[in-house]
């Protein structure tokens, strides 16, 4: 259970191929003909308490998810808001995580791995502004960027009522 924790380490120092080779490591323990996750690598295991591990290890199926979410697309909760520095999984062209919910607002990001571009986009506003390198993210206005983002989350739409 601690490649996936060694492969957003090493992502989060810029070591990719070693982030590569520890991602690959978890995906040993994932069994045929279900994908059925296992605490080991041996399909073998036998139904015993002296076995080598537990069958349908949901904590290992857990750490592959984790090293996904905040290894490769850099996902980093913040006080002032979301960070993400995403990277391309080894040999994939296009990513996407779906579905990123924060402060009511659920988002979906993508990354493209030939040209390196990620973009934001947004699939239900919550209360509140969303902004992210000096544009406002909205359903019609997706953010593209490349390298990192700091998404911040104002309380208010920014706009005063004065009476």
């Amino acid at each position: 259970m601690t490649f996936p924790m060694h492969t957003i380490g090493h992502l989060e120092v810029g070591n990719a191929p070693a982030a590569a080779d520890y991602f690959n490591l978890t995906l040993r323990n994932i069994q045929e003909p279900f994908k059925v996750w296992t605490e080991t690598a041996d399909s073998n295991q036998a139904a015993s308490f002296t076995d080598m591990g537990c069958y349908n290890f949901i904590t290992g199926a857990g750490g592959f998810l984790q090293s996904v979410i905040y290894g490769y697309f850099g996902l980093r909760i913040r006080e002032d808001g979301i960070y993400l520095k995403p990277q391309i999984l080894e040999n994939a062209k296009y990513q996407k995580l779906r579905g990123l919910q924060f402060r009511g607002s659920r988002m979906d990001v993508e990354l493209d791995g030939v040209s390196g571009q990620a973009q934001i986009s947004l699939t239900k506003q919550g209360p509140g502004v969303i902004r992210g390198n000096s544009a406002i993210l909205t359903a019609r206005n997706p953010i593209t960027f490349s390298g990192e983002l700091l998404l911040t989350f104002s309380e208010s739409s920014g706009l005063e009522i004065i009476e």
